[in-house]
């Protein structure tokens, strides 16, 4: 029997070695690391009851703390400052969040990631109001009419309200989708048709009689015709559009050939000439084969202040005819013509006098005495930037070195550019600043 020093003693030395090494236990050795063991697993035993307990204390803790985060931000969306943004000013910054380059901010069929859709997925309040908010639903684009489902469009036709713009690629347009268009054509009060004549015209059926809410038109003419009669069937439809007494802004962009037995072409042109015009203010026509003399000679447009023209077969005499038929205050006239103008500049610098700015892009070529008389203010006093060739001169280089000039009443004659001279003339681009 051992003493209780010697049996502590050996209790020691098993805690410190037992199963460190091949030693055999004796008895009473053996007894005692049994005890050892009967020790350990009612600790571990406890410990993992202890364990469970706590466990339990955790996930019951971590419930505790859901709740109250999402209490928290119960909170926070009950006392954000968004909420007391009135309905008008959200609707307006939904407007700004929508937009995008294009300026087309409904594509038809929809992409997910428009922003007018994802405004109207966030929460009730927002949907409703970006549901009410119309200039986030009037830009309509349609690129491949025969993709487009009927109620699709017609959702976002009835969210679009009074003054719908409107693009559509017009070819392959199907019925039920034209039934949809002609549902709302008395609300677009902008139109972008693009017209690809590779095919068939037929399938241009858009009712133009009944756009009467049209202020603003622009029509891009795809593929040179080979078929004459081809525009004859197309031109009458458009003018049909600028019958309109609403119409503004009108822009025609047709890439068409001007070939000596397409008579179908000059008689179209010929019967847009003779739409009524009398609210147009900015009219817009570029083409690089038609003969646009046969529009000119017929056209009036007393309220025109704007008017771009870039083509290469417009006679001076005609535009000038036109200026003065329609006794109408040009504002802004940007011209790119063939040569033929230079000797008419002075001609149609005085038939338009409230002119503000004036381009003159082909290479027609400005004299230095009505250089002078622009500089000075004589001739076109409200003018404020021009662009322009003008006669390589000692006058001219002059202005041009010293950048600026001050005129009688106080503003300043500033080139913002010039180039180097070709044929003899330099291209100016010039700004007045007050």
């Amino acid at each position: 029997m051992l003493s209780e020093n010697d049996e502590e003693n050996l209790r020691q030395n098993l805690r410190s070695s037992l199963g460190l090494s091949n030693t055999i236990l004796n008895d009473q050795e053996e007894l005692i690391a049994r005890k050892f063991l009967d020790d350990a697993n009612s600790t571990i035993s406890s410990i993992d009851v202890e364990i469970a307990r706590l466990h339990s204390t955790i996930q019951s803790l971590e419930a505790q703390r859901e709740g109250e985060m999402k209490w928290v931000e119960r909170l926070h969306v009950g006392l954000s400052p968004q909420k007391k943004i009135p309905s008008e000013i959200l609707g307006h910054t939904f407007e700004y969040c929508a937009d995008d380059e294009d300026d087309y901010v409904v594509n038809i069929p929809p992409h997910p990631s428009s922003g007018c859709l994802i405004l109207s997925q966030v929460c009730s309040r927002w949907r409703q109001v970006a549901l009410g908010e119309p200039s986030l639903w009037n830009r309509i684009f349609i690129n491949y009419p025969n993709a487009v489902r009927p109620d699709p469009l017609r959702t976002i036709l009835s969210r679009a309200g009074n003054a719908i713009r409107f693009h559509i690629t017009m070819y392959h347009i199907p019925r039920r989708v034209r039934r949809v268009i002609r549902q709302y054509s008395d609300k677009f009060q902008t139109v972008e048709l693009t017209l690809d004549l590779s095919h068939d015209v037929q399938h241009f059926k858009i009712p133009f009689n009944q756009l009467t809410a049209v202020k603003n038109l622009r029509v891009n003419i795809l593929n040179d015709m080979d078929d004459p009669d081809v525009p004859a069937q197309l031109y009458p439809a458009i003018s049909s559009f600028v019958n309109a007494f609403s119409l503004q802004r009108l822009e025609i962009h047709p890439t068409i050939e001007n070939r000596e037995d397409n008579v179908g072409n000059v008689l179209s042109w010929a019967r847009l000439g003779t739409a009524d015009l009398k609210n147009l203010q900015w009219l817009k026509l570029t083409s690089h084969g038609a003969d646009l003399n046969s529009v000119l000679s017929h056209l009036v447009a007393p309220s025109l202040r704007s008017l771009k023209i870039k083509n290469f077969h417009t006679l001076s005499d005609t535009l000038l005819q036109f200026i003065h038929r329609s006794k109408c205050n040009i504002q802004i006239i940007d011209l790119n013509l063939t040569p033929n103008l230079s000797p008419h500049i002075d001609r149609l610098i005085h038939a338009i006098p409230r002119v503000v700015t004036l381009r003159f892009r082909g290479i027609n070529t400005l004299n230095t005495a009505a250089l002078n008389s622009l500089s000075t203010g004589e001739l076109l006093p409200n003018l404020e930037d021009l662009e322009c060739y003008v006669s390589s001169c000692r006058a001219v280089r002059d202005l041009i070195s010293n950048r600026c000039e001050r005129r009688p009443d106080g503003s300043e004659w500033r080139v913002l550019r010039a180039s180097l001279p070709i044929g003899g003339s330099i291209q100016v681009k010039i700004r007045r600043w007050l």
